[in-house]
C-alpha cells in the first residue's frame, strides 16, 4: 500500500477543513497517513485521528536565520521521506509559497503530487503573486484538485484534473444555534478586494443606523469605523470563526473579485442567511440555498436599502 502524506504549508486560511475531510476519506479507506505541517499550523480538529506528524519551520519574515532553518527541515522531510521504499502521494490541500521547494524535490523522488487550487491569480491587496503558484503547482503536480469549476475553467492543463467543493466541518456548540444575533457581518482577511470598504459606507447612511455592523479579520484596516461600526482587526481562530458567524444576523460578501470562500460553507452549516456578490465561484457555493441572495448594487445607497429590505 502507498504512503499518504497530507501536506500544508501555510496558516490556515480554510485549510483546517481541507485535512479534516482528507483524513476521514483515509480512515474511511482505511489507509494510514501522514500529516505534513508548519509549525505555524495549530488546529484541535484533527487532534483526534492517529496520524503522524512532520513539522517544517516556515519563515515568518525573510531572513537569512529563518530561510536557513526551512530548508534544513525540507532535507531532513526529504530523507524521512525517501527511507520509505513503497510509493508515496503527497497531497497539499492549499497552496502556500514555502510549497514550491517541496514539490520540487518531491517530484525529483519519485512522489506523485495532488494539489489543490483554489486561486487563479493574486487579488488586489495581495502581497504574493498567485499566478506563480499556480503555474508552478500545473507544472509540479501530477493531479489537481480545483475547489470551483470557475477556476477549473481559468486553467488550461491536460493533467488529470477533479473539480470538488469546499468541505464544511465545524464545531457548532449548543449556545451557537440558540443566541441572540445582534450584528451585521463581514469577516475574512481585510484586503481591497474583499469589498468592506463599500459594506462600511452604507452602514455610515440613515437608512442603516439602528442596525450594528462588525467587520472582523486581520489586515490593514484603510477604513474609517464609527457609530455602528466597529472591528475586531486580528487573526481569528477557528473557534472564533464560528461563533462570530453564529451569533450575526446576516453574513455579507461584498466581494469585488473571488473565487471561492472557505467562509461560505460554515455559514451554511450554520443556517445563516447570506448576502453575496455574484463574482467568481461563489455562486457556485450557494447553488440551492434558500437563504442566500445575491447583491444587487455594490453603491453603498442601494446596498443599504437591500440590507434593510432583508432584515424586515
Amino acid at each position: 500500500m502507498s504512503n499518504f502524506y497530507i501536506v500544508f504549508l501555510g496558516k490556515r486560511g480554510g485549510a483546517s477543513n481541507l485535512i479534516f475531510e482528507s483524513l476521514q476519506e483515509r480512515k474511511l479507506a482505511k489507509q494510514e497517513s501522514s500529516l505534513i505541517l508548519s509549525q505555524h499550523f495549530v488546529d484541535d480538529s484533527i487532534s483526534g485521528f492517529e496520524a503522524s506528524r512532520f513539522v517544517v519551520r516556515t519563515p515568518k519574515r525573510l531572513s537569512a536565520r529563518q530561510v536557513f532553518i526551512y530548508i534544513k527541515d525540507v532535507k531532513l522531510l526529504l530523507k524521512n521521506l525517501n527511507s520509505h521504499p513503497e510509493t508515496s502521494i503527497a497531497y497539499f490541500v492549499q497552496s502556500s509559497p514555502w510549497d514550491l521547494l517541496v514539490k520540487l524535490l518531491m517530484k525529483t523522488s519519485g512522489i506523485y503530487i495532488i494539489s489543490g487550487i483554489h486561486e487563479v491569480r493574486h487579488h488586489p491587496g495581495d502581497k504574493w503573486p498567485t499566478w506563480v503558484s499556480t503555474k508552478m503547482d500545473v507544472l509540479l503536480s501530477n493531479e489537481l484538485v480545483f475547489w470551483s469549476d470557475y477556476v477549473s475553467k481559468k486553467i488550461r492543463t491536460k493533467k488529470k484534473r477533479v473539480v470538488a467543493k469546499l468541505p464544511s466541518v465545524v464545531k457548532v456548540s449548543g449556545d451557537i444555534e440558540h443566541c441572540e444575533e445582534e450584528y451585521i457581518l463581514g469577516i475574512g482577511r481585510i484586503r481591497k478586494y474583499k469589498g468592506f470598504e463599500v459594506l462600511v459606507s452604507a452602514f455610515r447612511l440613515d437608512t442603516l443606523k439602528d442596525e450594528k455592523l462588525l467587520i472582523a479579520g486581520e489586515g490593514k484596516v484603510s477604513f474609517a469605523t464609527e457609530g455602528n461600526t466597529s472591528v475586531l482587526n486580528r487573526w481569528l481562530s477557528d473557534e472564533e470563526i464560528v461563533r462570530l458567524i453564529g451569533n450575526c444576523k446576516l453574513v455579507v460578501f461584498p466581494y469585488l473579485e473571488a473565487s471561492q470562500s472557505g467562509l461560505i460553507p460554515i455559514a451554511r452549516q450554520l443556517k445563516k442567511r447570506i448576502l453575496f456578490a455574484n463574482v467568481g465561484g461563489l455562486s457556485e457555493q450557494l447553488a440551492n440555498y434558500e437563504k442566500a441572495h445575491v447583491i444587487e448594487s455594490l453603491e453603498p445607497k442601494l446596498l443599504a436599502t437591500q440590507i434593510k429590505r432583508l432584515l424586515t
